[in-house]
C-alpha cells in the first residue's frame, strides 16, 4: 500500500484531492488514477498506465493559477503533470525524466516551473567509487574527463519549462571532485530533497554537501567543484 496524496484547499473552498488505487502492487502499470475538485473527477490524462504509480504529492503555484502533480514510478523515473486552475483543470504538460527525489518551485512571476532531478536519492557518488574500484554496484555511470582532462560525472537535471511556450531546456549538473576527495559513506544521511528557489538572479538549491546559487540564465552545464 502507498501513502495517499495529500489533499489541498483553495482560497475560494475548493477541494483538490488526487484518488488512486493504493492497494494495487506497484508491478501493476495499470493503477487508476484521478484528481477530484470538490467531488467531481477532471478530465486528465495522466499516463499511469505506461509509467505505473508509487506515489506523489501534488502543489499549487504561489498565485493559485497553475496545480502540479509530482509523482514517481518505483524504477527510479519521475513525472510532473501541469495544470492551469480555472473552474476546472486544465491540463498542459507533462514531463517525464530518469531520477528521483525530484523537488521544484515555480519563477516569481509563474511563468516557468522549476524541476531539480537527482539522478539517485541516496547513493549520487557511485560513479567515484566505481572509477576508484570502491562500488557495491555495477550499475553506475563511468566518470568522464571533460576537454582539459578533469573527471566528472553527473549529478543530475535541471528542467525549465516554459508554461507559455511549453518548451523545456535542459540543464545538466555535474560535479567536478579533486583527485583526494573523501565521499560520503551509505550511513551518512542526508536530504535529497533540494528544495529550490529562485532569489533575485539566481536559482538556490539545497545540495547534499550545503547550498548553491546558480546564477540565471542557466548554463547547459551547471559546474560545481565540490571539496
Amino acid at each position: 500500500m502507498y501513502d495517499e496524496v495529500t489533499a489541498i484547499v483553495l482560497t475560494d473552498g475548493r477541494e483538490i484531492r488526487v484518488d488512486a488505487d493504493y492497494d494495487t502492487p506497484l508491478s501493476d502499470a495499470s493503477s487508476p488514477l484521478s484528481i477530484v475538485v470538490n467531488g467531481e473527477a477532471a478530465e486528465i490524462d495522466v499516463d499511469v498506465d505506461r509509467y505505473g504509480w508509487g506515489g506523489g504529492y501534488i502543489f499549487l503555484s504561489p498565485s493559485e493559477k497553475y496545480l502540479v502533480l509530482a509523482y514517481y514510478t518505483g524504477a527510479s523515473s519521475e513525472i510532473f503533470s501541469l495544470f492551469k486552475i480555472g473552474d476546472s483543470l486544465e491540463q498542459i504538460f507533462e514531463l517525464y525524466n530518469d531520477g528521483e527525489a525530484g523537488d521544484y518551485c515555480f519563477s516569481p512571476d509563474e511563468k516557468q516551473l522549476i524541476q531539480v532531478l537527482p539522478y539517485s536519492c541516496s547513493y549520487w557518488w557511485g560513479a567515484w567509487d566505481e572509477h576508484h574500484h570502491l562500488f557495491k554496484a555495477n550499475h553506475y555511470d563511468e566518470m568522464e574527463k571533460d576537454k582539459t582532462g578533469r573527471l566528472f560525472f553527473d549529478f543530475g537535471l535541471v528542467n525549465i519549462l516554459d508554461i507559455d511556450n511549453k518548451e523545456v531546456s535542459k540543464h545538466t549538473i555535474r560535479i567536478y571532485p579533486p583527485e583526494n576527495w573523501q565521499p560520503p559513506s551509505e550511513d551518512d544521511y542526508y536530504d535529497p530533497m533540494t528544495r529550490p528557489q529562485i532569489i533575485g538572479d539566481a536559482l538556490h538549491v539545497h545540495m547534499p554537501w550545503g547550498k548553491e546559487a546558480f546564477s540565471l540564465p542557466l548554463k547547459e552545464i551547471i559546474a560545481i567543484e565540490v571539496k
